[in-house]
């Protein structure tokens, strides 16, 4: 289980443990730290969801495919705010689920 790169990996993680994911988390792939607490905080508190990674707009189509397999209504998290993951990518990663 491996993509072309480490967006197209971390869908392919995704698609294969969440196929039906109603939560996800979205984190920059320059920040190791934040992809690592997000991790945690996605398998903690009842939630059970990816962490995605992201590097900017436009989103990787690996990621954008994945996120559009997921239902309109799903709740996604951010890790590491808005120096990490810019609000244009943030609206990007909206528009792409469901």
């Amino acid at each position: 289980m491996y993509g072309q790169d480490l967006y197209g990996t971390a869908a392919a993680v995704a698609t294969r443990f969440f196929p039906k994911a109603t939560d996800y988390g979205v984190a920059t792939s320059g920040f190791f730290s934040d992809v690592l607490a997000g991790g945690v905080f996605m398998a903690t508190g009842g939630r059970s969801g990816p962490v995605l990674l992201v590097g900017g707009v436009p989103l990787r189509q690996s990621i954008s495919q994945y996120l559009g397999t997921l239902p309109g209504s799903a709740s996604g998290d951010v890790f590491g705010g808005p120096l990490a993951v810019s609000g244009a990518t943030v609206i990007a990663v909206q528009q792409a689920v469901g």
